[in-house]
């Protein structure tokens, strides 16, 4: 998707689903239900979700994860990186931020900070695991760019 075609925009209980080539976030698997926080915007309504709102409670503080041979989950934080102008608006705004919409796949990076480890103990690496994002809704209603 180009920054100039418009795309529909995200709504509180639309869904991020974030995916890594081989780690899982045990404690939060599948699809996770975005919280919007617009103030003045709403469509069907539900509240529109702005630029900050990508990372769903259920997705803030440490998380469980496993990595491949690593079963004995770690711990780590996520930070999701929506592409300015194709995951969020140019132009429309609720409170001075950007409305997030649908856009394409974005970057997602999980930060170690207790490593897990495999069944004789051995750590996994605390390197950053670089993985994807992408945006679901069931908005038909309400388009932007």
């Amino acid at each position: 998707m180009t920054a100039d075609m418009s795309d529909f925009v995200m709504v509180t209980g639309d869904t991020v689903t974030v995916t890594f080539a081989t780690m899982t976030i045990t404690s939060a698997p599948g699809p996770q239900p975005l919280v919007g926080s617009g103030a003045g915007l709403r469509v069907g309504g539900f509240v529109v979700c702005l630029e900050g709102d990508e990372l769903p409670p259920s997705l803030k503080g440490p998380l469980s994860y496993t990595d491949g041979p690593f079963r004995n989950p770690g711990t780590g934080t996520l930070k999701l990186l929506p592409v300015k102008g194709v995951n969020t608006t140019r132009v429309l705004t609720d409170g001075g931020r950007a409305v997030l919409l649908k856009g394409a796949v974005f970057p997602a990076v999980f930060t170690v900070t207790s490593p897990a480890t495999n069944p004789k103990g051995d750590p996994d690496s605390t390197a950053p695991k670089s993985g994807t994002a992408s945006f679901s809704t069931g908005n038909s209603i309400l388009t932007a760019h």
